[in-house]
């Protein structure tokens, strides 16, 4: 039986390594994140995708999001400092609303698309992500605020 080599980074400086039947793999999707774990221990590090800035929860988010787009052949990011990247967060987005909840260190808030998201999180310093479809539930615990 043939094995491959899958790396989970479980921290900057761990990795646990696994070998994996490539019958397993052949089953499944390619998809970076299936072989790679990033820990959600913020070191915020920013890079660039074409002439936007946008921030990441630590480097191995960068590595992850570039394996993706490796894979579906799109523009990599290149990293960047907090002082290079941030006159260049988007400052103008999208009128359209598709609401989605996102989460950063277990607080939660909904905002009314990726743009909007991308922008306050450059902006802030956060790395809000994609938690669920819709506007967050449980606003009365003071954790959900838009981002208007």
């Amino acid at each position: 039986m043939k094995y491959s080599l899958v790396i989970y980074i479980t921290s900057i400086l761990a990795l646990t390594v696994l070998l994996t039947p490539l019958s397993v793999l052949s089953e499944t999707p390619i998809s970076c994140s299936a072989w790679i774990r990033c820990s959600t221990i913020p070191d915020n590090t920013y890079g660039f995708i074409g002439k936007a800035c946008h921030i990441y929860r630590n480097p191995c988010f960068i590595t992850l999001e570039n394996c993706d787009r490796k894979v579906r052949n799109e523009t990599l990011i290149i990293p960047s400092t907090k002082k290079k990247c941030k006159p260049f967060c988007p400052s103008v987005c999208p009128l359209y609303v598709l609401p989605f909840c996102a989460e950063y260190l277990n607080h939660k808030k909904t905002f009314n698309n990726e743009c909007e998201m991308e922008r306050y999180n450059c902006k802030n310093d956060k790395t809000f992500r994609l938690f669920s479809q819709g506007a967050c539930k449980c606003p009365a615990n003071g954790n959900d605020k838009s981002a208007n």
